[in-house]
């Protein structure tokens, strides 16, 4: 079911004085968003987030470039835990920024996810998800020597789900999103942010 949800306008503070104001998300399709709740969820934390702030892209992750496990293609099967912002970013090949557009308290990221240099089956699977979670989505499939691309995709954060009432087993959030490379190919891969929603 497609609902439209209108974001209140808050209050900044808590945000970087570069955001640009909360804007309105309309036609909001449940299946086409990565789920950072579970359906038993939704009503304990109906409030959800109140606001989505656009930034400058920013690159979270390059394989191209990372160092040590960042670095080099996903071979099948393998799972990558990522941050979004923080000094981490830089070692994950990402923007030598470190993102600071991006809060350490992001409810959710929209992402740009790209695969590249890409070998194996056809129809390969990366699945992305909140770090912690038990659920998630796929992100892209991708083919043998084609690169593939998902532009905008909303994927809740383990600080989101945590406050949502859905910490991770250890209880406390030490990456924020977990990619899964499928069995069947691998490749290089990148993702940009381009904003992030944020809670009460």
């Amino acid at each position: 079911m497609t609902k439209a949800l209108t974001l209140p306008a808050r209050s900044r503070g808590a945000h970087p004085a570069s955001q640009r104001s909360p804007i309105l998300l309309a036609a909001f399709a449940a299946s086409a968003l990565v789920p950072c709740l579970a359906p038993s969820q939704a009503e304990a934390a109906a409030a959800g987030p109140t606001a989505v702030y656009t930034i400058t892209p920013c690159r979270i992750l390059d394989t191209r470039l990372g160092s040590g496990i960042y670095a080099g293609k996903l071979s099948p099967g393998d799972v990558l835990d990522l941050k979004v912002s923080g000094t981490n970013i830089v070692l994950q090949g990402g923007s030598t920024s470190n993102c600071p557009d991006i809060p350490p308290n992001a409810w959710g990221v929209f992402v740009n996810v790209i695969a590249v240099e890409t070998e194996g089956q056809l129809n390969n699977d990366l699945g992305i998800k909140p770090w912690g979670s038990s659920r998630g989505a796929t992100a892209i499939n991708y083919d043998p020597g084609i690169f593939a691309i998902n532009n905008g995709l909303l994927v809740g954060t383990c600080y989101g789900q945590s406050v949502s009432g859905s910490p991770p087993p250890s209880g406390t959030c030490d990456q924020d999103l977990t990619l899964t490379n499928g069995t069947g190919g691998s490749a290089n891969v990148v993702i940009d942010v381009t904003g992030y929603t944020a809670g009460p």
